[in-house]
């Protein structure tokens, strides 16, 4: 039992690029986590996000970033988006950090929070871009 407690901690403890189907973004690596691991029903917490382009490549916040989440699962609150100063676009040395908050109706256990993130990127240098959806799931533990 204490093994698959260490297994079910250490896999929610490592977050990996996530792909959107067979589709994945050779131009922009994201990694969403969660802070907290264990969260109360009903309780909150909140995601991770790390953007990491490529050199030339930056991330619009026009159109804005969307985080989408299994209505039946979670909701979001606050999103704290680290902006450029002169720019309309994500400061990627910081990550988007979203606040969400567990239905009260999640039975304790473990569980996976599923979600997709919209966004829209664009090459500096050939003046194109492109909007890319990436799904996410997240294992964590509801607790009492």
């Amino acid at each position: 039992m204490k093994i698959l407690a260490f297994l079910f901690l250490f896999c929610s403890f490592v977050s990996f690029p996530q792909t959107n189907g067979d589709k994945y973004n050779d131009d922009v690596d994201v990694t969403v986590s969660l802070k907290k691991l264990e969260i109360k029903s009903g309780g909150t917490a909140q995601l991770i996000i790390n953007f990491k382009p490529k050199k030339g490549i930056h991330i619009n916040l026009d159109p804005p970033i969307e985080i989408e989440l299994e209505k039946n699962f979670a909701s979001k609150g606050k999103t704290e988006i680290p902006k450029m100063k002169k720019e309309s676009y994500l400061n990627t040395e910081k990550p988007l950090k979203q606040n969400i908050t567990l239905k009260k109706n999640i039975t304790p256990g473990a569980h996976t929070l599923k979600g997709k993130l919209n966004y829209f990127y664009c090459s500096d240098s050939e003046g194109w871009c492109s909007r890319f959806t990436q799904d996410f799931q997240l294992n964590i533990k509801v607790i009492n």
